[in-house]
């Protein structure tokens, strides 16, 4: 029995010797810049402001105008979107005429260089906010704050009515 100890502790020793040469540091995580795509598509509005930059590593300073990436290749729905001549990294789609409909299915792809991303959104219906006792004439008052995550993005005010209503971040347009 005292043999059958001994080996099982050797052999544990020797376990765990392994154990420790075999861990090492890990590797230092190389960054590798990636494409930033920052789009907005409105229902009713047209394909405008769609800006491209490349990431930055958290350890460095982010200058924006560095970052903007010029020349890429951008399609929506198979449609190509031109860059601005005087705003490096910013695409737009030259008709005007066209418009982003609600309830569509968008899909972008981005080439730059010799990397690549897609993306396939779904633009939602507009916001219809629709307050008992307003009458023609209330009056809807923009009210800034600190950024777009303040605690109230747009305040309506109704002379006569004893609510006050915050609405975030959403287009407003009352519905009769």
């Amino acid at each position: 029995m005292k043999s059958f100890f001994k080996l099982f502790f050797i052999s544990f020793l020797l376990a765990l010797g392994v154990f420790f040469i075999h861990c090492e540091n890990p590797t230092e995580y190389q960054f590798r810049p990636q494409i930033t795509l920052n789009a907005e598509l409105q229902a009713g509005g047209t394909i405008d402001s769609v800006f491209l930059s490349w990431s930055t590593a958290i350890t460095e300073r982010y200058d924006t105008e560095d970052r903007k990436i010029s020349g890429a290749a951008i399609t929506i729905n198979g449609v190509t979107l031109l860059e601005y001549p005087t705003a490096k990294g910013v695409y737009y789609y030259p008709d005007r005429n066209y418009v982003v409909e609600e309830g569509m299915t968008y899909t972008i792809k981005v080439k730059a260089g010799s990397d690549s991303v897609s993306s396939v959104t779904t633009v939602p219906q507009r916001f219809r906010f629709v307050p008992l006792g307003v009458v023609d004439g209330d009056t809807i008052k923009y009210v800034p704050g600190t950024s777009f995550f303040s605690e109230e993005f747009f305040t309506i005010i109704w002379p006569d009515y004893q609510a006050v209503v915050s609405i975030a971040l959403f287009p407003l347009r009352i519905v009769r």
